[in-house]
């Protein structure tokens, strides 16, 4: 899966998130484990926002199983990143 700013903008993400996100992957962001891990590991890096990617651009069975391995309280950024990716290799 790769994520692009046409994407984002196709699920309404607001303008400031855009900008950043052209900004730090002008060509996209391909979905990997390391890219996963270095955006959960990033200090400006909410798991609200990995939520939101997931809940927003994942559907299907992707989406059905990370809903369900997330369905916890206080996961971090770097377990809700993986289930992010793990989760995207389903949509392919």
């Amino acid at each position: 899966m790769k994520i692009t700013a046409d994407m984002l903008r196709e699920v309404y993400a607001c303008d400031a998130a855009i900008r950043d996100f052209e900004k730090q992957w002008p060509g996209g962001l391909d979905i990997t484990l390391a890219n996963a891990r270095k955006y959960a590991n990033d200090s400006r890096t909410y798991g609200s926002e990995i939520d939101w990617a997931s809940e927003t651009l994942l559907s299907g069975k992707g989406l059905r199983w990370y809903n369900k391995v997330t369905d916890k309280d206080n996961l971090s950024k770097l377990a809700l990143a993986e289930a992010f990716w793990r989760a995207s290799k389903m949509e392919e």
